[in-house]
């Protein structure tokens, strides 16, 4: 079934569209829409996206459709209760185009839709995940599925859920969970503030056995803290490049301070995140400028945030490094985009 999507757009459910060419094809755009989550896919055919090379301004059809390369970029969302039933078959089967597929949701949901809509639709995203959590045939693909229920869990259930498969009280079938699973799962716990997340991380720091994982999970209690001066002594410690040794350990901080939860009370950060991006620069590993900036950004999508990202790079003096004055524009792309005042610009 064709799916019309200027309707979709009409009824506000369309959030990110992302093109990209095929190298492999010459006829195909490989396209991504997502709504929310819910998602089937559709046929070249039935795509509203046309290939200008393309003369009777369809997209044709080749003998390759139905792979897996091709099914992984031909998605279109799903709004009702009835789309999903009539239009979630056939099913994507590969499971790398599931995993990349969820990859899609979790940005698509944190950084792509209001958070009144988000709310909204949090427990049909949620269930489908879940269902497919059920039907999931390998581990990976379970662990895939657990991941993104646990990067997107907003209601009080599925937090409930986690919770209880890190307390052990709830197993999920089919799936062997790891030491730095039940890490992940304190750690989203505790940035969602469930009542006790101070206990859980002390009980997931004391039952950690190995050292790097241990003294990693150390370093963010402080950026995953209720508690906002903790946070802000977390960021301050920063500015000294001592704290700022183990990068894979600063960028956790990071992500965890400007988690779109938190990113109101984040905004404060970007600025002085900015006037230090010329140290970061000088002191650190070649990628930890884009990298530091990535985890600034990521969590963050109101005006607040991208007026001072614009403030900072136009009033940049003239003599401001042109490759950092680029990593700020890439990482603040997805802000500048989904920022409610981009429309206006």
């Amino acid at each position: 079934m064709a799916i019309d999507a200027g309707s979709l757009a009409a009824r506000k459910s369309l959030i990110l569209i992302i093109f990209i060419i095929s190298h492999r094809t010459r006829s195909i755009f490989r396209a991504v829409l997502l709504t929310g989550g819910l998602l089937v896919r559709i046929q070249p055919e039935e795509s509203p996206f046309r290939d200008p090379r393309d003369k009777n301004g369809t997209i044709r059809r080749t003998n390759a459709t139905n792979s897996a390369l091709r099914r992984e970029s031909q998605w279109a969302p799903v709004t009702t209760e009835k789309s999903i039933r009539t239009q979630s078959s056939p099913r994507e089967t590969d499971e790398l185009n599931i995993q990349r597929i969820l990859s899609y949701l979790e940005h698509a949901y944190w950084t792509f839709t209001p958070d009144g809509d988000r709310r909204s639709r949090a427990p049909d995203v949620e269930r489908v995940l879940r269902a497919g959590l059920t039907s999931a045939a390998t581990p990976s693909l379970k662990g895939a599925y657990v991941a993104s229920l646990r990067g997107v869990a907003l209601t009080s259930e599925a937090v409930g859920w986690l919770t209880r498969v890190w307390l052990g009280d709830e197993v999920v079938t089919g799936l062997t969970l790891a030491e730095p699973d039940f890490i992940a799962l304190a750690q989203a716990l505790a940035v969602r503030e469930v009542p006790g997340w101070k206990a859980i991380l002390e009980q997931q720091i004391g039952r950690t056995i190995n050292p790097d994982r241990k003294a990693r999970l150390q370093f963010v209690v402080s950026a995953l803290s209720s508690d906002p001066a903790e946070r802000d002594r977390f960021f301050a410690s920063l500015a000294d490049v001592a704290n700022r040794r183990h990068e894979p350990w600063v960028l956790d901080g990071l992500r965890y301070l400007h988690h779109p939860l938190r990113a109101a009370s984040a905004v404060k950060y970007i600025d002085p995140s900015l006037k230090l991006l010329q140290e970061i620069q000088q002191t650190g590993d070649i990628f930890f400028p884009m990298r530091w900036m990535d985890a600034t950004l990521g969590g963050h999508r109101s005006p607040e945030a991208a007026a001072i990202v614009r403030d900072f790079v136009d009033r940049a003096p003239r003599s401001y490094p042109d490759r950092l004055r680029r990593i700020i524009l890439s990482s603040a792309d997805d802000l500048f985009r989904a920022s409610p005042s981009a429309s206006a610009r």
